[in-house]
């Protein structure tokens, strides 16, 4: 889904905001896009050095923390399977459940930020990887999130992480920002998905 939505949104995209981006898995599809900036939030150890392999690109920018609601030092939950992929600042839940062969062992201290302290970066499509922690993402964008016209994100209806963000408590905020849920993608045996909420400005 994500690769047709900027091929229908490209005209209309300034910039990449990838918040959990992991070893890069979408960067090329990121690349096609033109002349834009591509800015990378990934805060875990090993697929840093994995996604290090773009630092050379004049236009990708990568930024070895992640993003929340404060200013501090916490404790990711690393999974053992595919260069920790699943790993969350959240402890798992149901993930054991739908997913048992993924174990959470291992921890690692990270730096955490709020996005309206940042400067200079810029980009009006935001995407949201960060395993039941978009909400406490999205409230540290705080006013700059009115500089955003689209935000794709994963959706969970479930608690795969403790009290992580369910779509209903998303589509909520995302409402009261001025975006609205315009696609979504349910996976058919997991109840968890990928949604892109638009500004109803556009």
């Amino acid at each position: 889904m994500l690769e047709t939505i900027l091929e229908k949104y490209k005209k209309d995209i300034n910039g990449i905001i990838q918040v959990g981006a992991h070893i890069g898995q979408q960067v090329e599809i990121f690349l096609k896009l033109k002349n834009i900036d591509i800015h990378l939030f990934e805060p875990q150890k090993e697929p840093l050095e994995v996604l290090k392999k773009y630092k050379n690109y004049s236009n990708i920018f990568i930024h070895e923390f992640a993003l929340g609601n404060t200013n501090e030092k916490l404790i990711l939950n690393i999974s053992d399977k595919k260069k920790g992929v699943s790993s969350s600042i959240l402890k798992p839940k149901l993930h054991s459940k739908y997913f048992p062969e993924v174990k959470f062992n291992d921890h690692e201290e990270i730096k955490v930020r709020k996005f309206s302290d940042l400067k200079n970066i810029s980009g009006n499509f935001l995407m949201l990887d960060v395993q039941g922690y978009e909400l406490e993402v999205l409230k540290g964008f705080e006013n700059k999130i009115h500089n955003l016209d689209f935000i794709y994100s994963e959706i969970s209806i479930k608690e795969f992480y403790e009290e992580n963000t369910l779509v209903k408590e998303l589509d909520q905020f995302m409402n009261s920002k001025g975006f609205s849920r315009t696609k979504t993608f349910l996976y058919s045996n997991i109840p968890m998905g990928d949604a892109l909420y638009v500004n109803k400005k556009n």
